[in-house]
């Protein structure tokens, strides 16, 4: 029989061989881990390390086959509508409809010479000025290069164009003939 520090890290206890049999898996539980867990976070470093090891080396590679499957990705997302004969925009723009409201942008009163004493408000506008406003704003989005690609300002415009029908509008002048007439 020894001397044996308890679990509880202050007492000395002298212990008989059965005791010190359950001490010792007391011991054994509470400090050896599952190989997995002792081992996880090593490996998974050494995993991630070897991966970017082996990107640094291959970078350049790496970002010319990016960069080639980027300018093919675009150039076909930017042929789709054409593609499709505009059947992917009149997709868009139902997705649009179902997830966004079918509102102006343009407020129903709007108030002019903010914080001056001139302030006053106008309104209300009907939904079909209101419409008119937002082609007037697309318009000038469109001459400003505000849009990222063409098809986004298409979208747009098309957008609007469909909604003011809806409404019974009649076209804008920011709108020609042509653009009215195709949607």
């Amino acid at each position: 029989m020894a001397l044996t520090l308890m679990p509880d890290g202050k007492t000395f206890k002298k212990l008989n061989r059965t005791q010190e049999n359950a001490l010792n898996t007391y011991y054994k539980q509470i400090h050896d881990k599952p190989l997995t867990e002792t081992l996880g976070l090593p490996l998974g470093l050494a995993v991630l390390g070897g991966i970017g090891a082996i990107a640094y080396i291959f970078k350049d590679e790496i970002k010319k086959a990016f960069d080639e499957q980027e300018k093919a990705f675009v150039d076909w997302f930017k042929g789709l509508p054409v593609a499709a004969g505009g059947g992917v925009a009149d997709l868009l723009i139902k997705a649009g409809d179902l997830i966004f409201p079918q509102n102006p942008l343009n407020p129903e009163y709007t108030t002019l010479s903010a914080g001056t004493p001139e302030e006053r408000t106008v309104g209300p506008f009907s939904l079909c000025q209101r419409w008119g406003l937002d082609a007037d704003d697309w318009l000038a989005n469109v001459q400003a290069g505000k849009f990222l690609t063409k098809i986004g300002a298409a979208l747009a415009g098309n957008y609007i164009i469909k909604n003011m029908k809806k409404e019974g509008c009649s076209r804008p002048q920011a709108i020609t003939q042509a653009q009215w007439d195709d949607i």
